[in-house]
């Protein structure tokens, strides 16, 4: 996948360990998983979402992760929105760099996770 950065191993056993905890849940052909960590999942209130791809695409377009943004920050808020800018995704349990979220696209049945800056040593 065009512009993923590599992430450390621990980072990679979390989401792991996510893909694992919610690969359960189920999908339809047309629905792709978001997971939320950290100070995003305290805005969302939940750990997952399980959405629709057509809910913020129009017939025919390309579905992006900065798509994807404006539809959650219009459902949870502009609370959200402070957050996701600073926030790093992983599509599929690769990482997406900064620069290409408005061109990485994204298809039903992805797995996508939104991973909060976080301080601390």
């Amino acid at each position: 996948m065009q512009g993923c950065v590599r992430a450390n191993h621990r980072t990679r056993s979390i989401l792991y360990s996510y893909h694992l905890l919610f690969r359960s849940i189920p999908s339809s052909p047309s629905e792709m998983k978001v997971l939320y960590f950290a100070a995003v999942r305290d805005i969302t209130q939940v750990e997952c979402d399980v959405i629709d791809v057509s809910t913020f695409t129009h017939a025919g377009a390309p579905r992006t992760l900065t798509m994807l943004t404006d539809h959650l920050v219009s459902k949870y808020g502009d609370k959200l929105r402070s957050i996701v800018d600073h926030a790093m995704y992983a599509v599929n349990m690769e990482y997406v760099d900064k620069d290409d979220e408005a061109t990485t696209q994204l298809s039903p049945n992805d797995e996508v996770a939104i991973i909060p800056p976080v301080s601390g040593g």
